[in-house]
C-alpha cells in the first residue's frame, strides 16, 4: 500500500514527507508503548500512534518504519516534524482514534507484523 492511500484512507494531513506518497508499506503496527512498539514494527511498516516525542521519530528511524501517523489530532511539535524532515520519514495525522484508524487500514488489505495474524 502506498502512503497516499494510506493518507486517503486516514483522511489524514501530511505533517512532513508529502514527497514521498509513492512509498510503499507492507504492514501497520499501532501502540502507546515505546518498547512494544519496536518489537512489533516491521521495517517499511506504518505506524500508528499518539506519541508525539521526539522520541518517536528516533524510534521510527531505528525500527525503519515507513512512514509515522500521529492518532486522535494529536498536536506535534515544530521540532518533532523538522527532524522527521531531515532523516526523509513522512509524518501525518489523523484526527481518528488509533483503533479506527488501525482498522481502516485493516479493512483495505494491510496486515499487521508477520507473526500478529
Amino acid at each position: 500500500m502506498k502512503i497516499s492511500r494510506i493518507q486517503e484512507l486516514l483522511e489524514a494531513r501530511y505533517l512532513t514527507g508529502e514527497a514521498f506518497q509513492d512509498r510503499s508499506i507492507w504492514s501497520a503496527c499501532g501502540g502507546e508503548l515505546v518498547a512494544e512498539i519496536l518489537k512489533s514494527a516491521d521495517k517499511d511498516c506504518v505506524l500508528l500512534t499518539g506519541l508525539t516525542t521526539s522520541e518517536v521519530v528516533r524510534l521510527g528511524i531505528i525500527a525503519e518504519v515507513g512512514c509515522i501517523v500521529f492518532v486522535r489530532g494529536r498536536r506535534v511539535d515544530r521540532g518533532v516534524i523538522d527532524a522527521a524532515a531531515e532523516c526523509r520519514l513522512p509524518l501525518l495525522s489523523t484526527s481518528l482514534p488509533l483503533f479506527v484508524a488501525c482498522g481502516q487500514l485493516y479493512m483495505d488489505g494491510l496486515r499487521g507484523f508477520a507473526e500478529s495474524w
